[in-house]
């Protein structure tokens, strides 16, 4: 009994300790990741109209309120304690984040130069190769988290709904293909009228053929 009063309290301490230095990391991303938007789309990236930084703060924005949000998810599973860093491949994860939210601010731009349109099909494109780069990081040096899990979700359903949104803009895709971009949050959006209701939710199978739909969605 003694040895396992001195387990949780190292525990404890563990977690404890952990979260201000996790914590202090989060602050770093995000203000570092919006100083690089600001510095980007006023004074590096060929931009018709620096107004063009609203929508990708908001974005980017967005993509640092999930990282907060999941971040008492940074551990292996429910009964581990809390990571004090977010590790390689959560960095890939949030990096993806920031490129999508490059993307956002070619959203309305049109199509008035060149730059309008390889400067956001590049960002997703490097984008979708994290994607894969992540999550390859996070079993090979064995830091797959509950957290790396939610952003991976998160960020994908964003980023096929962001790119769609300024191919659409650009007169690349048909209007229609939104419907498919708003696919997850229609999903997401049934799940909570569901539980809201009192109505059983069942988890989704696995399933190759979903894995293989959604990655040739991104490409």
């Amino acid at each position: 009994q003694a040895e396992d009063g001195i387990r949780d309290v190292a525990v404890t301490g563990v977690q404890t300790c952990a979260l201000p230095i996790l914590n202090r990391e989060l602050f770093l991303i995000t203000a570092f990741g919006l100083l690089a938007l600001v510095l980007s789309f006023l004074w590096l990236l060929p931009v018709t109209n620096k107004w063009q930084l609203l929508p990708a703060l908001a974005v980017f924005g967005f993509v640092c309120q999930r990282l907060w949000q999941f971040s008492p998810l940074n551990r292996r599973d429910e009964q581990s304690p809390s990571q004090q860093s977010l590790g390689a491949a959560n960095r890939l994860t949030v990096l993806r984040g920031w490129l999508i939210a490059v993307c956002a601010g070619y959203v309305g731009a049109g199509n008035a130069d060149g730059s309008s349109t390889w400067l956001p099909a590049a960002c997703y494109t490097i984008a979708a190769l994290l994607d894969a780069a992540d999550g390859v990081v996070a079993r090979r040096s064995n830091s797959v988290t509950l957290l790396g899990t939610q952003l991976d979700t998160s960020f994908d359903a964003l980023g096929l709904l962001i790119a769609p949104i300024v191919a659409v803009g650009q007169g690349k895709l048909h209007p229609s293909y939104l419907l498919v971009s708003a696919a997850y949050y229609l999903f997401v959006g049934g799940l909570h009228w569901r539980r809201s209701h009192g109505l059983p939710v069942s988890s989704l199978r696995p399933s190759k053929l979903r894995r293989l739909l959604a990655g040739l969605q991104m490409e």
